[in-house]
């Protein structure tokens, strides 16, 4: 109301009011009862994830190729007819012994191979001329470097009044022994 009598006097309104003034029955009690509390939580979880991938792919182009063919077992290194006869024909028969005669010992190559293979010595009745696989119990191979006469044998070293075989002949017949005393060459 105090503000409608500013009002009335600053416009110049003439018209009065004699009456007493009234009371404001409207009393402003207005209370604040409003409280804040803020309660921040930190609520955030770390949760960083690598997420790199790996992305490197290894290709192996290496490529083997079988290039030999398996054709069975490996080939003899000497075989009887292509390696050992001639040996027979060059030391023995070129000397004159050992020749067609029928006898056991004969070294012709019609029977020599088999008068040799796992037949019983005339000089060492314990062994055999050739064992396969063995040049110990071979008595051939004894005749040949002079050691016949520790195994029980008898007479002198092949050939018999000429030189021994040298070690390169020698060779070929201890290695021809050990593979087996092959007859030919496999297949």
């Amino acid at each position: 109301m105090i503000w409608m009598l500013a009002l009335t006097l600053a416009c110049g309104d003439k018209d009065t009011d004699t009456s007493a003034p009234e009371a404001d029955a409207d009393t402003d009690t207005d209370t604040d009862t409003d409280t804040d509390t803020d309660t921040d939580t930190d609520t955030d979880t770390d949760t960083d994830t690598d997420t790199d991938t790996d992305t490197d792919t290894d290709t192996d182009t290496d490529t083997d190729t079988d290039t030999d063919t398996d054709t069975g077992p490996a080939p003899y290194t000497y075989v009887y007819y292509d390696d050992i006869q001639p040996l027979w024909d060059a030391n023995c028969l070129a000397y004159g012994c050992h020749t067609i005669d029928g006898s056991p010992n004969e070294l012709e190559d019609h029977v020599s191979y088999d008068n040799l293979l796992n037949e019983p010595s005339t000089q060492s009745t314990k062994m055999m001329r050739v064992v396969p696989g063995d040049t110990g119990s071979s008595y051939l191979w004894h005749k040949l470097t002079g050691t016949h006469t520790k195994v029980g044998g008898s007479g002198g070293q092949m050939p018999l009044g000429y030189p021994a075989l040298d070690a390169k002949t020698l060779g070929v017949i201890e290695t021809w022994i050990l593979e087996g005393a092959p007859e030919y060459q496999r297949d």
